[in-house]
């Protein structure tokens, strides 16, 4: 038998356990006194064992196996074999016997074995510490771990972020975690250690490399992509997206080479691909910035909750100013990358044309990312100032040209009534006059749609109904918020981020084309490969669409499963923002307590009282009442709304950020809105009364008046 104290400094002969711990007590972290022993047989016990624990120190104490092999960076075989608690010094050597047998035959004849004094936790468990995470993940427990290590009992797992108050001896964990990981060797995937607190030390029992990472339950939110695509989207663009997703974030890594890595900024849960809002949370805080720059732009609660951190924010200066430089060049870039879109030509089989739709969306994402970061800081001056609403009510956008482009159609039809029976009916009136107008509307906007960034939705030129019925409405005058002191003093900030936005809605324009492109090259790729409709090659993934040159031919078993497939997905209702290990029949409308009001983020100033439109999509036209207001509630706003927000005079949308597409086309409009306005559509119905006040970012129910007329307008219950 050889034996060694912990601290004096003990090679691997003592195993990776003991080593590491030896190495932990001599670099400064709070490890239990020990003893380490090499034994050659179950008897080669320490013939004075009283002598032996007065190295250790007062027990009682517990005695762990240290073998080789174990606690390697390949493999943990954590659990695998025995250790004894509360051993005292009469049953010594029966416990070093017990562990040292329970190695079996197949381990190595000399044997390590460790003995410490025994903690009395208060609270003890595991934490994994994870070069790839921000915070500490621990799993714990009131009292010693060994239930929970032994897998009999679960604990409570908490992930130790800075808002976290539980454990109770949350600061300790985290000085321990944060030692670990500046005195510990670096390793793949970080540290699990476990740990026990008698309510003064946390103390360090044992540290081992993380072989498996464990699977998070991450954040993730779903407001972006609902923004811009059906729910759910085409199986072949939540493949796209997803697969994009992959290597999203190295947007951030090019900043900042300390960011985490091997973590996808978008996953695919339930048929849907979902930002990783738990991802982006904490590279605000790894920059000291407030996650709510965050949660603001693209939508959704700021659960984390992190503020300003100057200190921090000083230390990374240099990411930072990196940062800063892209997004100063942002506009001038995103010209380039315009004059680059227009160069791409589909390629000529779906296998290539799968990789182009990918990279198409990666850049298409990276350049709204860098404009995005370079609108962040003046939006939110603007807003805190209270002028957003003024200055981007005065301004034109790119995209509402959209609607403006039909002027010049609304104007000819006031000499032409005869064209109001084919509009009703969506057509295109067969009338030189028109069809000149009408040519010329689809050369500039025909490429954009409803829900235009899913491949598999068609473009406008393609269905026309809702533009050619829109063209019977009259324009509403533009709502334009008074000018202030303030407004004018901001001015040439509103200049700059006039000129960012109004780029970033083009880079989507032309983006768009060269999405028509490769939407028409897809059907054409279709009808070549003989499927049983063109429209079902949105139905299959990316790497089936390369199975599909490769040879394979999807039989009928094949559609009827993907078919019900597609049917399961749209039933689930996935919220705003889910946890990755929500079971799907979590899934219902939020009901908040107050069943009468909702708050959100103002868009504009102003407020109106009027009549519930509950609408489901942009597709649908309001039956105007008149002498009404109407109030327009929806899950989100993108472009394709254009067409009928001149027939709403005020709008609460669930879905959305400052940065949204449709938050800027509600600002432009002028009329009452707020976004963000969680449940709205499970809390108003249709036909209801409302008040909405914008620049306060409230609504709530009126009654109805004694004797109500009819309400014509859809409630879509």
């Amino acid at each position: 038998m050889i034996s060694k104290p912990l601290g004096a400094g003990l090679s691997h002969d003592f195993g990776a356990k003991a080593a590491r711990l030896d190495q932990a007590l001599r670099a400064g972290l709070a490890v239990p006194p020990g003893v380490a022993l090499l034994l050659t047989s179950e008897h080669d016990l320490p013939p004075r064992p009283q002598e032996l624990l007065a190295q250790v120190g007062p027990g009682p104490y517990a005695v762990r196996s240290s073998f080789r092999g174990e606690d390697s960076a390949q493999a943990s075989q954590a659990g695998r074999y025995d250790s004894v608690l509360r051993v005292t010094p009469e049953n010594l050597n029966e416990s070093l016997q017990k562990v040292f047998r329970s190695a079996g035959d197949d381990a190595p004849p000399r044997r390590a074995v460790l003995i410490q004094q025994m903690v009395e936790a208060h609270l003890s468990g595991v934490m994994f510490c994870q070069p790839n995470f921000l915070d500490p993940l621990v799993n714990w427990t009131e009292g010693t771990a060994e239930k929970l290590v032994g897998g009999e009992t679960a604990g409570t797992s908490t992930v130790l972020a800075p808002n976290t108050r539980e454990p109770r001896n949350h600061d300790r964990l985290r000085k321990l975690a944060g030692e670990c990981s500046q005195k510990l060797e670096s390793t793949t995937h970080g540290w699990d250690l476990e740990w026990a607190d008698d309510g003064h030390t946390c103390w360090l029992v044992q540290a081992r490399p993380i072989t498996r990472p464990p699977l998070r339950d991450e954040l993730f939110s779903y407001a972006n992509i609902r923004e811009i695509m059906p729910d759910p989207p085409s199986t072949f663009m939540t493949s796209i997206v997803t697969e994009a997703g992959l290597t999203l974030y190295d947007y951030y890594r090019k900043f900042d080479s300390q960011l985490p890595t091997g973590r996808p900024l978008i996953e695919q849960h339930f048929g849907r691909p979902l930002f990783n809002i738990s991802l982006l949370c904490e590279t605000m805080r790894h920059w000291g910035l407030p996650t709510r720059l965050v949660t603001d732009q693209i939508g959704g609660a700021d659960v984390a909750r992190s503020p300003l951190k100057p200190l921090t924010l000083v230390s990374k200066w240099r990411p930072i100013a990196r940062q800063g430089l892209a997004q100063f060049q942002a506009a001038g870039k995103t010209e380039r990358a315009i004059e680059e879109l227009r160069q791409i030509q589909p390629a000529s089989n779906l296998t290539e044309l799968g990789t182009q739709t990918t990279e198409l969306f990666h850049n298409l994402v990276t350049v709204m990312l860098d404009l995005t970061a370079a609108l962040a800081v003046p939006l939110t001056l603007l807003r805190k100032l209270g002028v957003l609403a003024e200055h981007g009510g005065a301004h034109d956008t790119p995209t509402g040209e959209i609607l403006r482009g039909l002027t010049p159609l609304k104007e000819a039809l006031s000499h032409n009534p005869h064209w109001e029976e084919d509009l009703k009916r969506g057509q295109a009136p067969n009338d030189p006059a028109f069809q000149g107008l009408w040519k010329q509307y689809l050369q500039r906007f025909g490429h954009r749609g409803f829900f235009e960034s899913d491949l598999a939705e068609p473009r406008f030129r393609e269905s026309p109904e809702v533009i050619l019925r829109s063209i019977l409405y009259p324009s509403k005058p533009k709502q334009v918020a008074k000018t202030t002191h303030v407004g004018r003093l901001t001015t040439p900030l509103w200049y700059y981020t006039r000129r960012v936005l109004d780029t970033r809605e083009r880079w989507r324009d032309e983006a768009m084309r060269v999405y028509e492109k490769i939407r028409r090259q897809s059907l054409a790729l279709a009808r070549q490969h003989q499927l049983e409709s063109p429209e079902r090659i949105f139905d299959l993934t990316v790497e089936e669409w390369r199975e599909l040159d490769g040879g394979w031919r999807p039989e009928t078993s094949f559609w009827s499963d993907r078919t019900l497939r597609i049917k399961e997905l749209e039933g689930y209702n996935v919220p705003n923002l889910i946890r990755r290990f929500e079971p799907p029949h979590s899934f219902r409308d939020e009901q908040p307590e107050d069943q009468s009001r909702v708050t959100g983020l103002p868009l504009t100033t102003g407020e109106v009282e009027g009549v519930v439109w509950l609408a489901k999509d942009a597709q649908e036209m309001p039956e105007l009442i008149e002498g009404e207001r109407v109030i327009l509630v929806v899950r989100t706003v993108d472009p394709g709304w254009l067409f009928n927000l001149p027939k709403v005079d005020g709008a609460i949308v669930e879905l959305g950020g400052d940065l949204s597409h449709g938050s800027i086309l509600l600002r432009e409009f002028g009329i009452p809105a707020i976004t963000n306005a969680h449940g709205a559509t499970a809390i108003f119905q249709g036909g209801e009364r409302v008040r909405l006040v914008a620049h306060e970012g409230w609504a709530k129910k009126l009654p109805l008046p004694e004797a109500p007329g009819p309400s014509h307008l859809p409630s879509n219950r």
